[in-house]
């Protein structure tokens, strides 16, 4: 009797690994981000825009590619891991890049972003689509 209960044991615990790995190790769809952020326990899918960033010395240009507008469209300059120069842009219709300068980003704080005193890791584009919210990273360095 108590060999078949441990034999139960063992299998529902193989189960409950299995089950549990299972969720742990789901695929992403490709073009879509699992974020998991500390507001919402459970992972959000995030899209990837289709744009571009161009950086040219200190202009940076946003081309929406997509064929409808980006709404809520923020396009942040970010310093290390924690320091977000940003611009509202609205909205940015198919198409359209506007010529964005460094120093016209910055800091919630209002500082704003001195290209001779500081460095950006990356240009973040951030925007809702038809699709939902997306974003749009390029590496700097």
């Amino acid at each position: 009797m108590k060999l078949l209960l441990i034999g139960l044991s063992v299998i529902a615990l193989a189960v409950g690994a299995f089950a549990v790995g299972n969720f742990m190790f789901q695929k992403t769809p490709p073009g879509a981000v699992a974020v998991a952020s500390p507001t919402q326990p459970e992972a959000v899918r995030e899209l990837k825009l289709h744009g571009d960033i161009s950086v040219v010395s200190d202009s940076i240009k946003v081309l929406n590619l997509d064929k409808t507008a980006w709404t809520d469209v923020q396009v942040s300059l970010v310093c290390g891991t924690s320091t977000f120069y940003v611009i509202n842009l609205g909205n940015l219709a198919p198409g359209c890049s506007p010529n964005l300068y460094a120093n016209q980003f910055a800091t919630t704080d209002g500082e704003r972003f001195n290209p001779y005193l500081k460095k950006a890791s990356y240009v973040l584009v951030e925007a809702t689509t038809a699709k939902g919210r997306g974003r749009l990273i390029e590496n700097l360095r």
